[in-house]
């Protein structure tokens, strides 16, 4: 929050089309240095929770911050938590003509919320 990133976000089905992967790669604005990336998992639920998400988050700060999430279907796209020794972090990824809206907040253990991270980002063509 409050930094400017320029954002690279490219998503495919994978596992025979029962999961679809995520990786995002970012940049800030003014320092080409300071990068970020991410690959996410996802999963639907079972024939018993058709609503159930799961998922799997893993990024570049290493194998120490990979965690496992649970979430549910919502109107226009998913939610999904992560749960870390600190904080709850709830992912929001809703999808409209706008494009994708990838909101992060984070939960303490008291149960305050604040944002952690908002990403906007609108469908591009890949370069050949």
């Amino acid at each position: 929050m409050g930094k400017k990133v320029s954002i690279n976000l490219a998503a495919h089905a994978v596992a025979l089309d029962a999961m679809f992967a995520i990786d995002s790669d970012s940049t800030a604005i003014g320092d080409p240095s300071d990068r970020y990336a991410a690959h996410l998992l996802f999963g639907a639920g079972s024939a018993k929770d058709a609503k159930a998400v799961s998922g799997f988050w893993s990024d570049s700060f290493g194998g120490t911050f990979a965690t496992t999430g649970t979430g549910s279907v919502q109107p226009g796209g998913f939610d999904i938590s992560y749960q870390y020794p600190d904080s709850l972090f709830i992912n929001r990824w809703r999808l409209d003509q706008a494009g994708l809206r990838w909101d992060i907040t984070a939960r303490d253990a008291q149960g305050k919320e604040a944002p952690f991270a908002a990403y906007r980002l609108t469908r591009t063509s890949c370069p050949g």
